[in-house]
């Protein structure tokens, strides 16, 4: 009969395969929904730590909101409501709104003005109707090498079946990687399946579940493919 503990560290051993490059998690979703996904870090660069992360938005991903992790500034850059394609200048984003942590909670600037008054407000939403956001970059913090990390991300897929690349730039410190490769690359981008809902292996539901409620659910998950796996 198989251990608990070696049923749990053979799981994490494929883990850590599934986990070797930067992807982004669930890798398959249910079209024309909205929850969230995570750009997963498995690992630093040449063991660095990985202090930051930018991810490129295809085309018809729209509603993009990034998870706000304390002790990181996240970075948003946006192009115009229903473009064709991204933006060509991701190696080298421009910020559009920028939130970081601070003392008091989340901060937040548009364009030279941090007034919050009536029209500034009304600018922004008027901002926010014409516009949708290009590419998202969490930096400031810090995931050593030997751990791994989600950086989630809020949106809303695509109304048709298809395929997503998800360009991702590691940085980690004065080092760097692209991830920007097809499949069979040694530094792929991350692609993402979108399918109907009755072929797609995370469900609408799974979808709006936070990463780390996923892990939660994953682990539990495997404890009770364990515990069956006894009684077999």
């Amino acid at each position: 009969m198989p251990s608990l503990v070696s049923y749990l560290y053979a799981l994490a051993a494929g883990l850590v395969v599934s986990s070797a490059h930067v992807a982004l998690t669930p890798s398959t979703v249910a079209y024309n929904q909205s929850g969230v996904v995570a750009v997963r870090v498995g690992h630093g660069c040449d063991g660095a730590a990985t202090t930051a992360i930018s991810v490129q938005i295809p085309a018809g991903v729209t509603g993009v909101t990034p998870v706000y992790i304390p002790g990181w500034n996240v970075t948003v850059t946006t192009r115009p409501a229903g473009a064709s394609a991204p933006n060509d200048n991701f190696t080298d984003p421009i910020s559009k709104v920028t939130y970081s942590a601070s003392s008091s909670g989340v901060s937040s600037s548009s364009g030279s003005s941090n007034s919050h008054d009536g029209m500034s407000m009304r600018r922004r939403a008027e901002a926010a109707a014409t516009t949708e956001v290009d590419s998202v970059t969490w930096s400031g913090g810090s995931v050593p090498e030997g751990t791994f990390f989600d950086f989630g991300l809020k949106l809303k897929t695509p109304a048709q079946e298809t395929t997503l690349a998800f360009p991702v730039i590691q940085l980690c410190d004065d080092k760097s990687t692209d991830w920007f490769g097809d499949s069979s690359s040694s530094t792929p981008a991350s692609f993402v399946k979108v399918v109907k809902a009755s072929t797609s292996s995370t469900s609408a539901a799974g979808l709006a579940r936070t990463p780390n409620t996923l892990v939660a659910g994953f682990a539990t998950l495997s404890v009770g493919a364990y515990l069956a796996l006894t009684q077999l």
